[in-house]
């Protein structure tokens, strides 16, 4: 774990003055166990006991374990060797062989005599530095037009969605080391998390490196961290909330573990909806209209990227891992009804337009209110370019009536489960979670025999507690808070709902990946009316 730190902090974390020539490590066998020998020679601005020092803090947290030493130690030897450090003679260009410092355990150390109460120790001491080494971590900070910089990157075998929940089992070096980073500055804890085929071991292949045109997909959704646990062994347990898609702008490095800068994508509609006051705010400040479209929709998104981190407080709960009675969680992160949705619903305004002012105030000072698309293009604003020409915003059928037709496909496909069970006395559950999203007041009439919202509200009035692994209040949104925008509710319902349809797709990491990329929320709804449409028909001739 704390070889990772160095990674980090001694080819790189040093002043010019003070960075050491070169690391290298040295690594032998004996009766079939690795061992490694302690060595230490000067090092220009690091005094040779403090290497010792580092180094026993990163054997010390992880034993003399074989497993570290054959994994976690061969990927830092090997990223060494990969950004010219240290390395064998002729390792190519820009390598350099200057005096070195090797590590190791001691031969007689034996982990099986070690007793409880002596192990229990040592692990404490380990903690206390790490909590002194992480310090000085700031956390994210928002720019105004929706970019987060220096993300550290998640890049795992799974596409998660906005809406869910996880708990992550952390055990690799670089992971574990990234996320002891970021919990050790102030919360909100956030990071990213992106679809990487095959994981940690396409992480340094150029193919699957986060630039356009290779393999690497380059949305992702924003996470926040809400609870963590470190293990005896130093593994982290992780409790995660997806909130939120983003682009990959740019990235500053992709090993040990990815870092770059993101976009926070909102989908069309909730943009579009704020299209008009970005427009009244511009002339205002500038005192003329804005002549480039796409200057007023970077406008309206901002602001509709502000509208989304008001919300979060009501729209996930803090879930701690002390609340876990299985030590997983309930797959879809539950709303807070103990937020005040009323105060929020009335503040949102002012927290919109004063987003759309910094971020006007933001651009090149002349000339702010007529800046042409040309112009724009010339000062290279990829977020700019990015985004759609509003004209050829077109949603087809209204998100409204989408978000009808998934409630009614539901209702459908579960009264043709329960039809074929053998077992009538079983009843195929919808996650109640899901149940809080259904509208108080749909765009047309349900069904006559449309049940779901009956039980909604009577979930509701008794106050239930529900979820599987964690139990919370079911909070029926519309019905607590009227004041939520039914665009955020749809848009909540088109990613959760594929908690149902998961198992009923092949390969669902290949389908969720699409349905993140979706920048709409109409066609994610269309998507899962389609998909429902399918199952229901397919139902309907094997009852047949």
């Amino acid at each position: 774990f704390f070889l990772q730190f160095l990674i980090d902090f001694l080819p790189s974390g040093l002043s010019p003055s003070s960075r050491p020539e070169t690391l290298r490590s040295t690594r032998r066998w004996q009766e079939g166990s690795p061992c490694i020998r302690i060595t230490a020679e000067p090092m220009h601005g690091l005094h040779p006991r403090s290497c010792c020092a580092l180094l026993w803090v990163a054997l010390a947290a992880t034993g003399p374990s074989k497993a570290f030493q054959e994994t976690g130690f061969r990927q830092w030897r090997g990223w060494c060797r990969g950004q010219g450090v240290g390395g064998p003679a002729g390792a190519g260009a820009g390598t350099r062989r200057v005096p070195l410092v090797s590590v190791g355990a001691s031969d007689g150390f034996d982990p099986e005599s070690e007793s409880e109460a002596k192990r229990a120790a040592r692990m404490e001491q380990v903690r206390l530095l790490q909590r002194s080494l992480y310090q000085g971590e700031t956390g994210l900070e928002l720019v105004e037009s929706g970019l987060l910089v220096d993300v550290p990157l998640w890049r795992v075998q799974w596409t998660e969605l906005p809406g869910f929940q996880n708990v992550l089992n952390v055990w690799q070096p670089h992971y574990t080391h990234m996320f002891m980073k970021i919990v050790s500055g102030p919360r909100p804890w956030y990071f990213g998390h992106i679809f990487l085929p095959g994981g940690t071991e396409n992480l340094d292949k150029p193919e699957w490196h986060l630039v356009p045109g290779s393999m690497a997909p380059l949305t992702g959704c924003l996470m926040r961290i809400t609870d963590y646990a470190q293990r005896e062994d130093g593994k982290l347990s992780v409790l995660v909330q997806a909130l939120e898609k983003f682009h990959v702008k740019s990235v500053a490095r992709h090993t040990p573990y990815s870092i770059a800068t993101v976009q926070l994508l909102p989908d069309d509609e909730l943009v579009d909806m704020h299209l008009p006051k970005a427009k009244q705010t511009w002339r205002l400040e500038t005192g003329a209209p804005s002549t480039a479209p796409h200057l007023d929709w970077v406008a309206a998104r901002t602001a509709a990227i502000a509208e989304a981190f008001h919300w979060h407080d009501f729209e996930f709960r803090d879930v701690t891992l002390s609340q876990s009675t299985t030590g997983g969680v309930s797959p879809i992160a539950p709303f807070d009804g103990s937020v005040d949705a009323p105060r929020l619903a009335e503040s949102l305004s002012n927290v919109t337009v004063t987003a759309v002012k910094r971020y006007i105030k933001s651009l090149p000072e002349a000339p702010q209110a007529l800046l042409s698309p040309e112009a724009a293009a010339s000062l290279a604003w990829d977020d700019i370019l990015d985004s759609p020409e509003p004209s050829a915003l077109g949603y087809g059928r209204s998100v409204a009536q989408l978000e009808y037709d998934v409630w009614v496909g539901l209702d459908t496909m579960l009264r043709l489960l329960i039809e074929l069970n053998p077992n009538q006395s079983l009843e195929v559950p919808i996650p109640t979670q899901l149940l809080g999203l259904i509208p108080v007041n749909p765009v047309e009439k349900w069904p006559a025999d449309f049940n779901f919202h009956t039980y909604a509200a009577d979930l509701a009035q008794q106050q239930q507690l529900v979820g599987t692994h964690t139990k919370s209040a079911f909070i029926h949104v519309s019905q607590q808070a009227p004041q939520y925008p039914d665009l955020r509710r749809a848009q909540r319902l088109s990613f959760t709902v594929w908690c149902l349809l998961d198992a009923l797709v092949e390969n669902s990491n290949l389908a969720r990946q699409p349905l993140l990329e979706t920048r709409s929320i109409s066609q994610r709804l269309r998507a899962v009316v389609s998909r429902l449409n399918l199952i229901n028909d397919s139902l309907r001739k094997y009852m047949t």
